[in-house]
């Protein structure tokens, strides 16, 4: 599993990844951006902020980006390739043959 960010690797692994971007206030932002509104729509935005709030202790930088790595993770198809969020962020895994 590889995650990037404009093409270029930024971890291997989805705590790589994650500290990688938290390093950052702007790649936190933009990754924040991209997953809120590429991914969450109106009928799941209730049930994904009461997760947010009672399961993960509220809406932190952390939590929000590891949820979009992890989404990222979720999405991947491997018939379709890399797995794109936003205009700079993707992931993609090796298959096994």
């Amino acid at each position: 599993m590889t995650f990037y960010y404009k093409n270029e690797e930024i971890g291997t692994t989805l705590e790589e990844a994650k500290k990688y971007i938290l390093s950052s206030r702007a790649l936190t932002r933009e990754l924040a951006e991209a997953y809120l509104f590429d991914s969450i729509d109106d009928r799941y935005l209730r049930e994904w902020v009461v997760d947010m709030i009672v399961d993960e202790g509220g809406l932190t930088d952390e939590v929000i980006v590891d949820y979009a790595l992890s989404y990222l993770e979720d999405m991947w198809d491997p018939e379709e390739g890399r797995m794109g969020m936003g205009y700079y962020f993707s992931y993609e895994e090796v298959m096994e043959e």
